[in-house]
C-alpha cells in the first residue's frame, strides 16, 4: 500500500497540468514499513527526454542522485516515481512496466486530457498491482472526497470503489 498526503497528492497533479502537453515526471520520498510506503515529500523533476517528452519522460540521473542523497540524510528512501499521460488514460503502458526498474517502488501515473488531470493511478511492479484514484465530485466529504480503486491485473478482478479520508490518501 502506498499512503501520500493529499497536498503530495494536488502537488502531483498540479504538475501534471503545469507540464501538459508533454510528460511530468518526479520521485516519491519516505519510509516503508511491513510492505507499505509512506510518501513524505514529493519532488518534481525536469523531463529530460528529447525525442518524445509527450509521450515519455526520463529524469537525470543527477535528480535521481541528489533524491537518494536527501532521502540518506532523512532517513528515508526512493518510495515512487511519478509521471503523467497527456491526453490519454493514467493507464500503464508497456513502455511504463519496461522502464519500471525499481521493483520495490510504486509508480503513480495521472492521466490529463486537454490540459485538466483527471485521474491518477499507482503501478506496484514488485506486487503486478494497480491502484487507481478519481476525484468525486460529491460525497459525504463534499468536493474533495478521493476514491481509489484496487485491480488485480493477475486474476482481471476488479474490486469495488473505497472512500479515502481527505487529508491522507492510501494506495
Amino acid at each position: 500500500m502506498l499512503t501520500i498526503s493529499k497536498a503530495d497528492y494536488d502537488l502531483i497533479r498540479w504538475e501534471a497540468e503545469r507540464s501538459y502537453p508533454q510528460e511530468c515526471c518526479g520521485i516519491l520520498l519516505g519510509q516503508t514499513a511491513d510492505r507499505n510506503r509512506t510518501v513524505t515529500l514529493t519532488i518534481p523533476c525536469e523531463n529530460v527526454r528529447l525525442d518524445a517528452p509527450e509521450r515519455t519522460y526520463s529524469i537525470d540521473p543527477q535528480q535521481v542522485i541528489a533524491a537518494l542523497k536527501l532521502a540518506r540524510s532523512r532517513g528515508e528512501n526512493i518510495v515512487g516515481f511519478y509521471h503523467s499521460h497527456p491526453d490519454h488514460v493514467a493507464h500503464y503502458s508497456a513502455t511504463d512496466l519496461t522502464e519500471a526498474h525499481w521493483f520495490d517502488c510504486s509508480y503513480l501515473i495521472t492521466g490529463v486530457v486537454k490540459g485538466s488531470a483527471i485521474e491518477t493511478e499507482s503501478l506496484d511492479r514488485k506486487k503486478r498491482r494497480i491502484l487507481s484514484w478519481k476525484r468525486s465530485t460529491s460525497g459525504p466529504r463534499g468536493p474533495e472526497t478521493l476514491r481509489y480503486n484496487p485491480v488485480w491485473t493477475a486474476i482481471g478482478q476488479v474490486k469495488p470503489w473505497f472512500r479515502i479520508q481527505p487529508s491522507c490518501c492510501s494506495l
